[in-house]
Parts: structure tokens; sequence; C-alpha cells
């Protein structure tokens, strides 16, 4: 086909290039998901029932994983194209070994913040791993640990009452582990246990949500 031609048919939603049909993907699954901070290989939540569609959604987001990385292992053996490095960079990828690894707390709530700007609440629709962090922000705003400065970062953006489980699942929030069980005993011990986030040394305390009122 002519260059021309081919143009025509990019604005109309079709790709021929299959660098060009995964990168839209991707960009597809960042307006869904709220996030391009994939993990090398992604773990869906086996304990829910899934749809068939989810099932796919979970294949597809498997095939993404696995693209991303292949585009930084391609950047770090300086094989990547300069067209295709900034539309990465542009979509949020950073193209660094570490961009696959463990998330920054902070980033990840920035993440959330962009998407809730973007659709009027916290929780993507799509599963994945901001929605799986949220959900677990959710449960520990609910039994109440939570560091004071991630909690005043919560406060200044005053995003609290928007994470209620009432507010942010609505009829299909899920079964919140109570503070009696064994798996919420040991995240409170992971949070009394992690280091301060600043020098007042209180941040390793137990610290108690108070959520404003909606």
């Amino acid at each position: 086909l002519e260059e021309s031609r081919i143009k025509e048919l990019r604005n109309l939603g079709l790709e021929f290039d299959p660098w060009h049909v995964m990168f839209n993907r991707l960009r597809k699954y960042k307006r869904e998901a709220g996030t391009v901070r994939l993990p090398k290989d992604y773990k869906s939540n086996v304990s829910v029932d899934k749809s068939h569609d989810q099932e796919k959604e979970d294949e597809e987001l498997t095939v993404l994983c696995k693209w991303v990385q292949d585009q930084i292992r391609l950047y770090r053996k300086d094989e990547l194209e300069t067209e295709r490095k900034k539309k990465l960079r542009k979509l949020g990828v950073k193209l660094t070994k570490g961009h696959m690894g463990k998330v920054p707390w902070e980033d990840r709530f920035e993440e959330m913040m962009d998407y809730y700007h973007a659709h009027k609440t916290c929780l993507p629709k799509r599963d994945g791993p901001l929605r799986q962090w949220i959900i677990e922000l959710v449960n520990l705003i609910q039994n109440g640990y939570v560091s004071n400065r991630r909690q005043k970062l919560i406060d200044q953006e005053r995003i609290g009452p928007y994470l209620r489980p009432e507010v942010i699942f609505g009829s299909d929030s899920p079964s919140m582990p109570s503070s009696s069980s064994e798996g919420n005993k040991k995240r409170k011990a992971a949070v009394l246990a992690q280091p301060s986030d600043d020098n007042s040394g209180d941040d390793a305390k137990k610290v108690k949500i108070e959520v404003m009122a909606v």
C-alpha cells in the first residue's frame, strides 16, 4: 500500500505495524487501568471467579508485560528507534530496569490521582497492578494503619472520602478481611515494622485513620 493510503487507514483506527499494534494496546490499557508500570510477570487474583472476557484481559496483560519488558531490553541495548522511545516515554514508560520493579508508593498514589481526575473514581475498571494496589490501600485505611506521611498526603489531596469501600466499590464491594484475621495481622505487622517516611520517627507507629464524611 502507498504511504498516504496507510496513513488514511491508520486515521480510521487500522494498524499494520506490529509494534504500533502493541503500543496502541498498551495505550488502551493505560486508559482503562491507569498505569503502564507493569511487573515482569503479572499474577491475577486467582481467588476471584472471572468471566471469559476477564480471563482474556488477564492474558492480554501478560502479553503487554512481556512486550514492555522487551522494549526496555531493546533500549538498554541501544536498539530501540528514537521515535518509539519518544512514544513510550510520553505514555509513561520510563525505559529503565527499575520500571518493572517495585513501584514506589508515591508513584502509585499519583497514578491513582491521575485516574481519579480523568474518571471521577479512584478504582480502575480494569484489573491490574494499580487496581490491586488501591484495593490494598482501602483495606489498610479501613483497619487504621498507614504512615503519618502517607496519611498527610491523602488528607492534602482530600481523597479519603472517595476511598471508602461503599464509595469506591459500591454494590461490588469485595469482602474486606476483619481486624482479627491472620492475613491482616501480618499486614499490620509489616506497617509497624516499616521505616519512617520522615525524620520525626512517628511514621512507624500505628495511625488511626479518620476519614472525612462524604
